[in-house]
């Protein structure tokens, strides 16, 4: 469920942003982390 949810934002932030720039890899690591932090509540 989690993995899908990942995959999801994965694909909308890939067609959303044509160029990653350093500021998409900070917003990227932070959603990474967010994802984490729903994943241990979850488990």
């Amino acid at each position: 469920m989690l993995l899908l949810i990942a995959n999801a934002m994965f694909e909308a932030t890939r067609t959303a942003t044509p160029a990653p720039g350093p500021a998409q890899k900070r917003w990227f690591r932070t959603l990474a982390s967010r994802l984490k932090g729903l994943g241990r509540k979850a488990s």
